[in-house]
């Protein structure tokens, strides 16, 4: 039996090559960097950051006939749960390169990600099983739409929580939307959904709100340096990011949901959720790492109460 916050995170389980700009970032140019490789994956940032924070967690991914051994031996050491972590003999594993810029800003991510192309409905309906074990689901965009689809049709009442990715896979997720319990996306991929611009609090707030299917449905967009805003059948809330120090902000999106569903899980309401995720994000674009090595629950609390009162929208 399940504890009854435990989670299982659908989706990318890869590796992160890192390159920090050490000057001013140029398009179309050679650019000085330094450069670092570390575990990643949408699903897996959010496993990892689950984990700790204490919520037992899994993961249910494809790994190819490469580095993938590796990737699962991190999951040990992180107590994460990799039962249905499958691999595949036809693919390699998925990669990433991000290039940040001076700013410790995505300036560019190149993604290798044909493998989870693989995750179609007649594999996670093998998962389903053993998937049903896990009392609230997440599901990244790294799995095909119909895959998205099938697990939203049977995820029963169990919390079903979506990430988008990105822009380009944003999509695949709008058919699933309306049997989602929460989704949480960034100002990009609102915009990508909903076909209305963004570019403040109060637009992306109309953009999550013409999305809403449901009274009991949550929408939170994250605005990088600007916070969040979250709506609610109650509540349409702008929530100022609390002072932070920003090394590198790869993750800190993945921290933000990891938070929020940590909060939620255990009972918390989406008010203080958002805080949570908040302040998980804060600490992650703080180190190098898409999970804070450093991170403490000390520091976590400290954060939160340094993040300002919301503002009605």
């Amino acid at each position: 039996m399940k504890a009854a916050n435990a989670v299982l995170c659908f989706g990318a389980l890869h590796f992160d090559s890192i390159a920090e700009c050490i000057g001013p970032y140029r398009a179309r140019a050679s650019n000085p960097v330094r450069t670092h490789r570390t575990p990643g994956g949408v699903a897996h940032n959010i496993a990892r950051n689950l984990a700790q924070l204490s919520l037992p967690v899994g993961m249910a991914s494809l790994i190819g006939d490469d580095d993938g051994d590796l990737l699962v031996r991190t999951l040990d050491s992180y107590g994460i749960d990799h039962q249905l972590v499958h691999r595949h003999h036809q693919f390699t594993s998925a990669s990433y390169i991000a290039v940040l810029d001076e700013t410790g800003e995505l300036a560019v991510g190149l993604a290798d990600m044909a493998i989870y192309d693989a995750m179609d409905v007649a594999l996670v309906s093998g998962m389903l099983a053993q998937a049903e074990h896990w009392p609230g689901w997440i599901i990244d965009a790294n799995l095909p739409e119909e895959a998205i689809c099938y697990l939203a049709d049977h995820h029963g009442d169990r919390p079903l929580y979506l990430a988008p990715v990105s822009v380009a896979k944003a999509p695949r997720v709008k058919p699933a939307l309306g049997r989602a319990d929460v989704m949480i996306c960034n100002k990009y991929e609102i915009e990508a959904l909903s076909g209305l611009g963004a570019d403040t609090a109060l637009e992306a707030a109309r953009a999550a709100a013409s999305l809403q299917q449901s009274d009991r449905q949550i929408l939170v967009v994250t605005l990088g340096p600007d916070g969040a805003v979250l709506v609610t059948k109650d509540e349409v809330l702008h929530f100022p990011a609390p002072p932070t120090r920003v090394v590198d902000v790869n993750g800190a999106g993945d921290s933000f949901f990891s938070g929020f569903v940590a909060a939620h899980r255990s009972g918390g309401t989406a008010v203080g959720a958002v805080r949570h995720g908040l302040a998980k994000a804060s600490l992650t674009a703080e180190s190098h790492d898409p999970v804070n090595p450093a991170f403490t629950l000390q520091a976590l609390e400290q954060r939160e109460q340094a993040v300002p009162a919301p503002i009605t929208l």
